[in-house]
């Protein structure tokens, strides 16, 4: 499940440029005092969604035998910030034109091929719909 996942975060990505920036943008130190509660409090149950689903992902990879034993919650954290991070990568090349980085599943699809060598999973994940 975990390469079906990152295709669709990817996806995500390539389909709404404003959603992984919005993501970005919260990291920023004192984003929630210009938040509303709510607004706050929506988003960080749709964050721990992502995550709780990351690592349910992990899990079910290493109950299958199919990645080595590891703790999945920090699995997911590393893949949430890999996944940003490889976002923020492929934009900053695009808007400073210093290489064209070409779709992000491109660039999603190598860094899964590291994530996934470290879990002992394949080296591509599932191509998107």
């Amino acid at each position: 499940r975990l390469p079906e996942m990152w295709a669709l975060l990817t996806t995500w990505s390539d389909r709404d440029a404003e959603g992984p920036r919005i993501v970005r943008l919260l990291a920023q130190p004192g984003v929630k005092e210009q938040l509303s509660p709510e607004v706050s409090t929506a988003i960080s149950a749709g964050l721990a969604r992502v995550r709780d689903h990351l690592g349910a992902c992990v899990a079910d990879g290493i109950h299958a035998g199919i990645y080595r034993a590891v703790n999945a919650g920090e699995i997911a954290d590393v893949a949430w910030a890999l996944l940003l991070g490889t976002f923020a990568a492929n934009e900053t090349r695009t808007n400073l034109d210093a290489t064209n980085p070409g779709p992000m599943a491109t660039s999603a699809g190598s860094a899964f091929a590291v994530l996934g060598a470290a879990l002992g999973a394949p080296a591509r994940p599932v191509a998107s719909a």
